[in-house]
């Protein structure tokens, strides 16, 4: 009886040691990792002490991608020099028309030479300084560079002029300078908005009307012309000005709507700028129109006492008095209500590119952390 158990422990002990190996090779397939230059355009980092590279993860018996894992990027020399692991980015998760098993990887090297780009794929939640590997692939390069990288951490030196803040923040006012101006044409130009101002502020915007007008202008030039140097100089990736530039730039991680976004502020503001010719216009009608005497108001002249009967008869001094300035009608013109509404909606759809410029800004900043 004790030599059938021993024997039955014996096989269930063959059994899950065999269930064991087949589990283990299921859960690490073969597989096969290429690793090819990305050449992508982007912006250089580290002084150019960086190579970029992406790597492709399939399943060798099958030929599909595999992705779940991670894969993790070194540099390497003959000199037993290495750089930190650097995570890459699963290009899938930031871009859905790439297929999944395709990694972006990124390496940064303390000075030039010749180095080997090591690619690890490891299980996800290891440990990102040590991972350990479920396979590499490895291609030597040469980078021609004599400087030699910061003991900063990379990514964290992004910084900007005093001068690249100084454009930025006086764009910002500015901005809210033209606004203004155009709040307060359109108070001189509307009668429903001219009604709540007090006749003593009323009078006195009309006296100041060509500074006002000269503000509008002087304001919409600067917006115009910071607003230029901060496309050329401020956006997340660099402008493109051609067919070809922007169908490349479009493939990086979130071009095409932060350009499309940007150019849709662009568009807006210029809209916005050409209907405040109507309020000008509209404001200048509105003050002729209240200098201009009242019709039909005659103010006839006294007689002088020369004048008078000798007969001593009481003389009339007949006058009609002009009534006080109101105002007038003007001919209705639509020219100065589709300003408004142009300029209203304008305004809420520039807050809106605005928002979605910061956000879409945040979210390259991190694709390019990954990528």
């Amino acid at each position: 009886m004790s030599r059938a158990l021993r024997t039955l422990l014996a096989a269930s002990v063959i059994v899950i040691a065999a269930a064991s190996g087949t589990g283990a090779a299921q859960t690490k397939p073969d597989l096969d990792v290429r690793i090819e230059e990305d050449t992508r355009p982007r912006a250089p980092m580290a002084g150019g002490l960086s190579v970029a590279y992406t790597v492709t993860v399939t399943d060798k018996t099958t030929g599909q991608p595999v992705d779940r894992y991670v894969v993790f990027a070194q540099a390497t020399n003959l000199q037993g020099e290495k750089s930190i692991f650097f995570a890459c980015g699963h290009t899938n998760d930031v871009d859905s028309r790439i297929p999944p098993g395709v990694y972006y990887c990124t390496v940064i090297v303390d000075h030039g030479g010749d180095w080997t780009f090591v690619a690890t794929v490891a299980d996800k939640g290891g440990n990102a300084e040590a991972p350990v590997p479920v396979t590499q692939a490895s291609v030597p390069f040469q980078l021609a560079n004599n400087r030699t990288v910061s003991d900063e951490v990379p990514g964290t030196d992004l910084s900007a002029s005093p001068w690249d803040i100084g454009v930025l923040f006086s764009h910002s006012s500015v901005a809210i300078a033209w606004f203004l101006c155009v709040v307060l044409l359109v108070a001189l130009t509307l009668p429903g908005a001219r009604r709540y101002l007090s006749t003593l502020g009323l009078h006195h915007l009309e006296r100041r009307l060509d500074l006002l007008v000269k503000m509008t202008w002087v304001t919409t030039g600067l917006v115009l012309g910071s607003g230029t140097y901060l496309t050329l100089n401020q956006t997340a990736y660099d402008a493109p000005f051609s067919s070809s530039a922007a169908e490349a730039l479009f493939k990086l991680p979130y071009a095409k709507p932060y350009f499309l976004a940007l150019a849709t502020k662009i568009a807006l503001y210029l809209l916005m700028a050409a209907t405040t010719i109507s309020l000008v216009r509209g404001a200048r009608r509105r003050l002729l129109v209240s200098d201009a005497p009242a019709s039909g108001s005659v103010a006839a002249p006294a007689p002088s006492p020369a004048s008078s009967p000798t007969g001593g008869g009481v003389v009339c001094d007949l006058r009609i008095e002009a009534p006080p300035a109101v105002d007038r009608p003007v001919r209705a013109s639509r020219g100065p209500a589709v300003a408004v509404a142009v300029i209203a909606g304008g305004g809420v759809g520039i807050a809106v590119c605005v928002t979605v410029l910061k956000y879409l800004h945040e979210l390259i900043e991190s694709a390019r952390g990954l990528l």
